[in-house]
């Protein structure tokens, strides 16, 4: 059995609807140690993969995880330097995951519980004014594990997660992709539609700070589906500001800082203009 308790039950259902954008089922992995939840998926398409990191300090408490019925999955993580009880491996069906917590109070807590197949969750409020149980059943998701590690020479570029969303939702009225194009100071967004062109231009954030706080002088540049990133900026309600990482002829990464730690980011691949194209006319 494991225990972990969540201190705000609407930050979990954020969590839940960002994630649930591109995928259905998702394996949560805890551990007692600083970083104490991992996920990751693919989407069917394989277009964009999901990556979740939460760091201890989104919980109020994580107790006794075990492997439960889970024993014989077979986790990939390097846990040589945990000291305690196993890891615990949850499979989710996230849509499912969703309907529960609607049954949260906007200032509740969650406790999830597993215990075999089933998944517990109780969600409370200060002074325990008001409670609610709700169970979950869980599933056996075999699924693989894909390396996300951080590119040295990637273009990176930071700005306001709401300029962000408003950017990506306005483009997509005109077309069904856009071009990134990063450069020393700015961020160039360029849509070719049937009905038109759009450009748009972010600069830089204050040059007083740090490179790594604002964006880096690597130039690239690449198209990517603007309904993947309208599904995306989903996730803009958990950060004030986005991250975009990109390396030439490689995934954008989409990052989103809940805090410090924790973050959740989407790897999404590029799309070929020409082909775009051709799906704007099929679609007229």
């Amino acid at each position: 059995m494991a225990s972990i308790t969540f201190a705000s039950a609407k930050q979990l259902r954020a969590i839940a609807e960002a994630i649930g954008e591109f995928v259905d089922e998702i394996n949560f992995d805890f551990n007692s140690i600083a970083t104490a939840l991992t996920a990751q998926a693919m989407d069917a398409s394989h277009i964009c993969m999901v990556s979740l990191s939460l760091a201890m300090s989104l919980f109020s408490s994580i107790q006794g995880a075990t492997s439960a019925s889970f024993s014989d999955f077979s986790i990939i993580s390097d846990f040589s330097g945990f000291s305690g009880p196993a890891p615990t491996t949850l499979g989710i069906h996230v849509p499912s995951l969703i309907r529960v917590l609607k049954c949260a109070g906007p200032d509740d807590s969650a406790l999830l519980t597993s215990s075999g197949d089933t998944l517990k969750l109780a969600f409370m409020t200060d002074g325990d004014e008001r409670s609610a149980d709700v169970e979950l059943k869980l599933m056996l998701i075999d699924t693989e594990k894909w390396s996300c590690e951080e590119r040295l020479t990637e273009a990176t570029f930071r700005m306001s997660s709401s300029l962000f969303a408003r950017a990506m939702k306005d483009l997509s009225t005109l077309g069904s992709s856009v071009k990134f194009e990063f450069s020393s100071d700015e961020l160039a967004l360029t849509c070719d539609g049937t009905i038109g062109r759009a450009r748009m231009r972010f600069k830089s954030q204050s040059q007083s700070q740090s490179q790594s706080q604002n964006q880096s002088v690597e130039e690239a540049q690449a198209s990517f589906s603007l309904k993947a990133l309208v599904s995306i900026t989903k996730a803009c309600c958990l950060a004030e500001d986005v991250t975009l990482h990109l390396v030439q002829g490689m995934p954008l990464r989409v990052e989103f800082d809940l805090d410090s730690i924790s973050k959740l980011q989407y790897h999404l691949a590029p799309v070929n203009d020409d082909d775009d194209v051709v799906h704007e006319e099929e679609e007229l």
